[in-house]
C-alpha cells in the first residue's frame, strides 16, 4: 500500500505505484479507443440508414469540390 505522504514514499512503493499508473493509462487508452470506434460505428450506421431512406441529399466529393470552387 502506498503511503499518503509523498515524502514517505519508498523507492519500491514509487515503482509499484508508477507501474500501476502506467497500466491504468494503457487500459484507459484502449478503452477510450474502443469507445470511439463504437461511437463511430453507430454514427456511420445512422448515416447509412438516412441515405437509404432518402432523408438526406447525397453529393459526390467531386460535386462538393466543384460547388466550393476547389
Amino acid at each position: 500500500m502506498v503511503s499518503a505522504d509523498p515524502d514517505d514514499l519508498s523507492v519500491a512503493e514509487a515503482r509499484d505505484d508508477f507501474s500501476q499508473c502506467e497500466n491504468r493509462a494503457a487500459f484507459d487508452e484502449v478503452t477510450a479507443e474502443e469507445y470511439l470506434d463504437q461511437q463511430d460505428g453507430r454514427i456511420a450506421h445512422q448515416r447509412l440508414e438516412e441515405i437509404r431512406s432518402g432523408e438526406v441529399e447525397v453529393m459526390s466529393a467531386e460535386d462538393v469540390a466543384r460547388e466550393l470552387g476547389l
